[in-house]
């Protein structure tokens, strides 16, 4: 038995530990740690030994958000890219009659013009409350931890 004294900084806590909890290997070390710190099963650990003190520093990594292999589109951020992309009604409506010659258009152009506009006023408001009852939903969801996976590029 060495005279060394181990110490664990986890989340702000410096923690005494004995020989037989600091000598442990990464990832037994990370095993015993995750009941108490759910963090430590995806972290970075870093050793460092100074006047026979041995401080462990556990550095937690970002981990997977919205993973969940429930989706039938395979997870949230893979839920994200398969979304068909949708602007705003109104600017597809602005970026269509900007192509135009209104000046040139006769009077029943023009009335159609004005049906298409009552049309995008009604897609932009039931797009408006689909995002409202999506942010809704949002705020009421619990933080879960996914599984790790992270997605390329990050």
């Amino acid at each position: 038995m060495s005279d060394k004294k181990y110490i664990i900084k986890i989340e702000g806590q410096e923690i005494n530990v004995p020989e037989e909890v600091g000598a442990l290997e990464d990832a037994d070390l990370k095993r015993a740690l995750t009941p108490m710190f759910p963090g430590a099963a995806n972290s970075k650990i870093e050793r460092s030994e100074k006047d026979g003190i041995v401080a462990i520093t556990i550095i937690k990594l970002a981990g997977a958000k919205g993973n969940s292999q429930k989706s039938k589109k395979g997870g949230g951020f893979a839920a994200l890219l398969s979304c068909k992309s949708r602007r705003n009604p109104a600017v597809e409506f602005y970026l269509e009659l900007h192509e135009r010659e209104l000046g040139e258009l006769d009077p029943y152009q023009l009335i159609g013009i004005s049906d298409d506009i009552d049309k995008v006023l009604e897609t932009g408001q039931r797009q408006f409350q689909q995002m409202v009852a999506a942010h809704v939903r949002l705020c009421r969801t619990v933080p879960q931890e996914g599984t790790f996976f992270v997605p390329e590029g990050f």
